[in-house]
């Protein structure tokens, strides 16, 4: 199993290795339309009506820095024997100080990726794989791992990755432990005083978790898109991680300094001014697919190597995808070659269309058509 909320890389792992995924479409925040992720009630749903599943594959933390219990989730696969494999690119600090959720490690997956890169010290592109348990074959997976990395590996991005390990254990934690305190003193303030504008915050839950270094800001009717409020911050000197069609998300350093998150605040209650003189947006519905199982008829693979043609977009329902659709940022698929096409799917797609956003992996950049399988008779 799956989330369908993925990046584009774990896909393109699955066809080169020739797997048949099942995917889950995550739990959606119903006011924001911001992926939750899956239960440990839903997963333990799909492990019995999957039995013969080798893995499951969750992404936790996600792009807006909601994580999932995956203590729960470690225990189901662990009694089946089976691998739990955490995409944690944007957790890499989990787990460091008190105020932060559990690293995967901690809860008990057998294999966990960070991106050390992205919220600890390294330099960009450097990333960890840890292992853990009876259940992993290091032997096999450097094997692998010589066959698909460079046989001349970069010497400053393996020194970064072994410095920000010394960082972490050195300064990082107090710096973590520092930066939690300053983040949500700061967020009280600037909740007690913004009218227009909104920090997310996660509903008390057991089954999700939010990183106090992840700021989801959005106006509270509507005035601005996330895109327009990433083109504003950015006209005034914050950088943001990414935007949607609603929100925006701050990835705030673990070494943020005070001066520094003083001049967003700055920034915002700026904002939140100008749009008290702005007339309010009707908001349109989200649209959000049906959070559900999703076995494709056709693996990544099958469904590539497939002859297929581009076909009108409100002609495609019913067909067999054959091609990735990738709005951008973040980089994950919203669809994937082998997956039936449904009318919720192109309601939602040219819902992202019509707000700009750019899809990657389509031959038609427009999205006006969309490539379909052709089945054997055409």
């Amino acid at each position: 199993p799956l989330l369908t909320s993925t990046h584009k890389s774990i896909f393109h792992g699955l066809m080169l290795a020739g797997a048949k995924p099942v995917y889950m479409v995550p739990e959606i925040h119903g006011e924001s339309g911001i992926p939750l992720g899956i239960s440990p009630k839903v997963l333990q749903e799909g492990l019995i009506r999957f039995p013969d599943v080798k893995a499951v594959w969750i992404t936790s933390p996600n792009y807006y820095g909601i994580g999932m219990d995956l203590g729960e989730m470690a225990k189901m696969t662990g009694e089946r024997g089976i691998l739990l494999i955490v995409d944690e690119a944007h957790g890499a600090h989990f787990g460091q100080v008190p105020g932060l959720p559990p690293s995967a490690l901690q809860c008990g997956a057998d294999l966990v990726v960070q991106s050390t890169h992205k919220m600890l010290s390294s330099m960009t592109m450097s990333s960890m794989l840890h292992g853990k348990g009876k259940r992993i074959n290091c032997e096999k997976i450097g094997f692998y791992l010589s066959i698909l990395q460079s046989s001349s590996p970069s010497y400053p991005l393996m020194a970064s990755l072994d410095l920000a390990r010394r960082h972490l254990y050195k300064k990082g934690r107090n710096q973590l432990s520092q930066g939690i305190q300053l983040l949500q003193h700061k967020k009280e303030i600037l909740q007690s005083r913004l009218e227009n504008c909104m920090i997310f915050t996660l509903p008390g839950s057991a089954e999700f978790v939010q990183d106090s270094f992840k700021w989801v800001i959005s106006t509270t009717n509507g005035q601005l898109t996330g895109y327009e409020l990433l083109d504003y911050l950015e006209s005034h000197g914050c950088v943001a991680e990414m935007a949607d069609t609603r929100q925006v998300v701050c990835a705030l350093s673990p070494g943020i300094q005070e001066d520094e998150l003083n001049h967003l605040m700055k920034v915002l209650l700026k904002l939140d001014q100008e749009l008290s003189s702005m007339d309010n947006k009707k908001q349109q519905e989200w649209v959000p697919m049906p959070q559900q199982w999703v076995q494709p008829v056709l693996s990544l693979r099958e469904a590539l190597d497939s002859r297929s043609k581009q076909v009108p977009i409100r002609e495609c329902a019913g067909g067999i995808c054959g091609e990735m659709i990738i709005p951008y940022p973040p980089g994950v698929p919203f669809m994937v070659p082998g997956e039936i096409i449904m009318e919720e799917h192109i309601e939602r797609l040219l819902f992202m269309k019509e707000r700009g956003i750019v899809f990657q992996g389509v031959g038609d950049d427009s999205l006006s058509t969309i490539r379909i399988v052709l089945d054997s008779t055409e």
